[in-house]
């Protein structure tokens, strides 16, 4: 660290790149993980016809929150700062 103390929680010499990189990788992964839950509740709303809406309603959102998630990680790769 160049910035200060070893313990200085402000350091100077942040790669804000590598951050920006592992912030998009880790938004990639909680998509693709929202994207099996919603599979999920797609499978399971077939064997529970009494909850088939609320289910579907459910791997809906998944699916929007999977690509607001791939689209933060879009703007976490494209963003030079």
């Amino acid at each position: 660290m160049t910035g200060g103390s070893p313990h200085d929680p402000y350091p100077q010499d942040i790669d804000s790149a590598a951050i920006r990189h592992s912030l998009a990788r880790l938004a990639d992964a909680v998509a693709a993980t929202e994207d099996q839950l919603a599979s999920t509740f797609d499978r399971l709303a077939q064997t529970r016809p009494r909850d088939a809406a609320r289910l579907h309603a459910h791997a809906v959102r998944a699916r929007q929150y999977a690509e607001l998630q791939r689209d933060q990680a879009a703007r976490y790769r494209a963003d030079p700062a």
